[in-house]
């Protein structure tokens, strides 16, 4: 994810903007239904809140120059690295094998999940290519993390490519 440089939000613990408690919506008044003008009879779901009666507010996470992995399996989402500058600091971070680095909050799953070792080249592909993978899959050889699968995915496909060639007499 792109956050500001100075995003100082705790390892491992999960971001509140998705878990703001929802207010009435005041365009119907917490029915969910859209009013005729004299207020007599209802013309269908309130436009503003999808018949629900209810707002559901989302605070999304700030966006700047700086670079940082989120898991997002648990729902609403934790920090599982610090900020970095560059793409390439987030990827040797991430690259370097062990757990400690992590918080006692950390979701065993993520825990697990970046035990399983990609390597720089296979994170860098990731955080600059889509920007995500899936948690893990399994292949007839055992289970990799989704980021050594895609990475290793992205990186055949930069390899696969065929550079134009300029021929000069």
């Amino acid at each position: 994810m792109r956050v500001p440089v100075d995003f100082n939000w705790p390892l491992g613990e999960a971001w509140f903007g998705d878990e703001l408690p929802s207010i009435e919506c005041e365009l119907c008044n917490g029915t969910g239904k859209k009013w005729s003008t004299d207020g007599a009879t209802s013309k269908g779901e309130c436009e503003l809140c999808d018949g629900e009666g209810e707002i559901y507010l989302n605070l999304p996470l700030p966006e700047g120059d700086g670079w940082q992995m989120w898991e997002t399996f648990s729902g609403t989402g934790s920090a599982i690295s610090p900020v970095f500058s560059t793409p390439e600091d987030l990827a040797r971070w991430l690259a370097d094998p062990g757990d400690t680095k992590l918080s006692s909050k950390t979701p065993s799953f993520v825990k697990w999940w970046t035990s399983k070792t990609a390597t720089y080249e296979q994170w860098l592909a990731v955080i600059t290519g889509p920007g995500s993978a899936c948690s893990h899959v399994v292949t007839k050889d055992g289970i990799l993390s989704g980021v050594q699968h895609e990475g290793d995915e992205l990186i055949a496909k930069k390899s696969d490519r065929v550079l134009p060639v300029e021929i000069r007499a």
